[in-house]
């Protein structure tokens, strides 16, 4: 996580898209995960817990009020600091990457995006600050300065709202590649959809876990965070096995997301069993349905 992510704007590709602050020029990122942990707080949050925190200073007496929020101040700490992990970063720079032995790292891995783990202290800051203005400042000078922060709060995110704001209000219309009939008639005769290789690049399962789920099928392919690639190749191994060996399922419609894959086994398939090239896919029919 980039322990200055409290302090600068900085995230993903931004083509076509809204930077988070107006004022603040975007960091750059020294891996493609950084944006995980992002908890940009805005310019008037910022300036608002400037000034929060000198008042706190000036008046020693007020940090008694903290203890009743200690064990919450202790868990988003303890929460900031797994979000930290064992690679801490200052914008594109690696500061220090702390040696984890493989047995911490696989359990740590189980939270996936651990820097999101800043999110609960990030909130907590943002709902503290303007309640120690309220609370301990004089209530002119305190509205006075609310409205100053809220101002230049929506003035700095203002593009990231406006962004939001038609994001949100124009809903999204997706429609599946799959555009010859010969699917909706294979995924009504299958009952399951097996993919070969059983692990399609990038967002390419989509469009055929979408085909199974509108007619009730089974697919072997999807989204896994933390996949199991001993058991992933063990079962494309047996997969490849079965279909080389020509002993298809009758009850499952084998989809070969490349031309190339179908090189492996053509010939050992067999005359029950139908080839079809369709929408860039090759499609194995077994019984030649």
């Amino acid at each position: 996580m980039d322990w200055k992510e409290f302090l600068h704007n900085y995230g993903r590709d931004t083509a076509g898209k809204h930077e988070w602050s107006q004022f603040l020029k975007p960091r750059k990122q020294a891996t493609i995960g950084q944006y995980e942990g992002f908890a940009y707080f805005g310019l008037g949050a910022l300036m608002l817990a400037a000034y929060a925190f000198a008042h706190l200073l000036a008046q020693p007496s007020r940090w008694r009020d903290l203890q009743f929020w200690l064990p919450l101040l202790a868990v988003c700490f303890t929460l900031f600091v797994a979000a930290l992990s064992n690679k801490i970063m200052l914008g594109d720079r690696v500061l220090t990457e702390i040696p984890w032995t493989p047995t911490i790292l696989d359990a740590h891995a189980i939270f996936h995006s651990s820097g999101r783990f800043v999110w609960p202290l990030y909130y907590l800051l943002l709902w503290a600050v303007p309640a120690a203005i309220v609370r301990y400042c004089p209530p002119r000078l305190a509205t006075v300065f609310l409205i100053i922060g809220i101002t230049l709060q929506f003035t700095d995110l203002r593009g990231k709202f406006a962004e939001f704001r038609h994001d949100f209000r124009h809903q999204p219309i997706w429609q599946t590649p799959l555009k010859n009939p010969l699917w909706e008639q294979a995924a009504k005769h299958y009952h399951n959809i097996s993919v070969v290789p059983p692990q399609p690049a990038g967002d390419a399962y989509i469009p055929l876990a979408h085909l199974a789920a509108c007619h009730g099928a089974s697919i072997d392919v999807g989204y896994v965070a933390r996949p199991d690639n001993a058991a992933l190749k063990a079962y494309a191994d047996k997969q490849s096995a079965e279909i080389a060996g020509g002993h298809l399922r009758s009850d499952t419609l084998y989809i070969l997301p490349h031309a190339a894959e179908l090189d492996a086994f053509s010939s050992r398939l067999g005359a029950n069993v139908e080839i079809q090239s369709v929408d860039g896919y090759v499609l194995l029919l077994p019984s030649g349905q």
